[in-house]
């Protein structure tokens, strides 16, 4: 079971849903989540991050950086057994999900915006 710090969003503190998790890159371990609200505050257009590169860069435009961390998406899966329905949510990096270096990954966590956004997308929802 993960540990409280572990349970929370990175940015917010707050309860995280399933949403992202944020994995180290150099132990594999789960270091936290990412909730929706402050993926949408700090990370307005995530569709501009390179994901899944091939020599491990970080996914923020025009940084040259080692990705530290990644983000990849809780995705639900629902087995059915001798009529018993299972659910479960898992991360996978299979799916290429956007990584970070630890300065980006620093911003991040700070509150600092990744890319320029004029208004937090999320604030209206809080």
């Amino acid at each position: 079971m993960p540990t409280e710090s572990r349970s929370r969003c990175v940015r917010c503190r707050r309860e995280p849903g399933y949403n992202r998790a944020v994995i180290d890159l150099v132990s594999d371990d789960a270091v936290g989540a990412l909730c929706r609200n402050c993926e949408l505050d700090v990370l307005p257009a995530t569709d501009v991050f390179e994901r899944g590169s091939i020599d491990g860069d970080c996914g923020c435009p025009g940084c040259e950086r080692d990705a530290t961390v990644s983000f990849p998406r809780w995705l639900p899966t629902t087995t059915v057994s001798d009529g018993v329905v299972e659910s479960r949510v898992e991360y996978t990096a299979d799916e290429n999900p956007f990584a970070l270096c630890d300065e980006h990954y620093d911003d991040l966590v700070s509150g600092a915006s990744l890319l320029s956004s004029p208004q937090s997308a999320a604030a209206e929802h809080r």
